[in-house]
């Protein structure tokens, strides 16, 4: 019955989940704590990509002044993957992001942007930069990304906000509080699902020490 709640859950992920991969993940640990992992694997909390479109759409389409059509959108509008070096997460996000909002045409390509362009762009108060990423679960990288790469380059006052698919509740407070980013994200996570908590209940504290 696991094995078919595991596929079930899996069966999206982009490399393919087999019952064989899941039977050779386990094996890696010793008898005693064949069971453990088995939690480990029904404890995650997995979002598939359809999840992951529905909710940067809500996210877009809940900001002011955005529109598809170029003529009813205010000021300039760039969205800008928020990694810290190319290939990271925030390009796959990006790509994503485009199918999500139906912004994958050529006409839309002015759109999306990496960060050492944005200084070119003379932005003003009128205008919007969406960052996007993933997931932060301290927010401590987030505010150094800020503070050593966009603050420096985004001088005119514009709108910014940091989109994630997935963040803590103490990270969302850090970065909103630390830097000049407004968090938008779906799904926010709280101390009840960060593992080794005390307000996590899923496992025992023996387990959590074990």
């Amino acid at each position: 019955a696991r094995f078919v709640r595991w596929l079930a859950k899996f069966s999206i992920y982009q490399n393919p989940v087999t019952r064989h991969a899941i039977e050779l993940w386990i094996d890696q640990f010793a008898n005693q704590d064949r069971d453990l992992a088995s939690r480990i694997l029904d404890s995650i909390l997995f979002i598939n990509p359809n999840t992951i479109q529905h909710n940067y759409r809500e996210l877009l389409n809940s900001i002011p002044g955005w529109s598809i059509n170029q003529k009813n959108r205010i000021g300039q509008w760039f969205f800008v993957p928020f990694s810290g070096s190319t290939g990271e997460s925030g390009d796959s996000m990006v790509h994503w992001f485009r199918m999500a909002n139906n912004l994958t045409h050529n006409r839309y390509n002015n759109l999306f942007i990496h960060r050492s362009e944005l200084a070119s762009k003379e932005l003003t108060e009128a205008d919007t930069v969406i960052l996007i990423d993933d997931f932060s679960g301290t927010g401590q990288q987030a505010c150094t990304f800020w503070n050593e790469i966009f603050r420096e380059i985004l001088m005119g006052a514009p709108k910014i906000y940091l989109f994630l698919v997935a963040a803590t509740s103490d990270a969302i407070g850090k970065v909103n509080h630390e830097t000049e980013m407004e968090v938008r994200c779906d799904r926010v996570l709280n101390n009840r699902d960060n593992l080794f908590h005390q307000s996590c209940t899923f496992y025992t504290p023996a387990e959590k020490d074990r």
